[in-house]
């Protein structure tokens, strides 16, 4: 996904969750499991990250393991 793409979603999110007021907590605590008082929001740098390192170790798995 484009660094541009991630940023448009990550900005809806935050105008949807506030409506479109200022921020009442900083969004790295929002994005954080619910523990606390958080949110627990999906944090999509985070997470596009996560699918990534999952592709590169499906790659580097030994070719008889390795999907088709």
């Amino acid at each position: 996904m484009p660094k541009s793409i991630a940023q448009r979603i990550t900005r809806q999110m935050k105008s949807f969750t506030w409506e479109n007021k200022r921020l009442l907590m900083n969004w790295m605590d929002a994005t954080q499991p619910n523990k606390n008082k958080r949110l627990g929001l999906l944090d999509i740098k985070a997470r596009l990250k996560a699918i990534q390192v999952m592709w590169l170790r499906k790659y580097l798995a030994p070719l008889t393991e390795r999907p088709i």
